[in-house]
């Protein structure tokens, strides 16, 4: 267990320089900055009105969003995936470990 500890500091020291993780943060600053934007999703929230949908979803800063969104998931897949390895090398298996 002690190798994924060690795995998860490497991490979290890698993904504070990941282009993936920066890229993200930016892209959803710029959503959360665009006061139109914001409206927009505000107001779809409570009509689900499929035209505010459309607009939304037209809406560069909203679809570089959702891209470096899907990067980053990509990105946690990956992760998940080496972790488990190495959780069966230690002897274990992601659900029987509780972290």
């Amino acid at each position: 267990m002690q190798e994924v500890y060690s795995y998860l500091d490497k991490i979290e020291e890698e993904l504070d320089k990941s282009s993936v993780i920066k890229k993200y943060s930016k892209a959803k600053n710029k959503v959360l900055n665009d006061k139109g934007l914001m409206k927009l999703i505000d107001d779809y929230k409570k009509t689900f009105n499929p035209s505010l949908k459309k607009e939304i979803i037209n809406n560069s800063f909203y679809r570089e969003y959702l891209k470096c969104e899907n990067d980053v998931n990509f990105l946690i897949l990956e992760i998940n995936k080496i972790l488990k390895e190495i959780v069966k090398k230690d002897g274990g298996s992601c659900e029987s470990n509780k972290w």
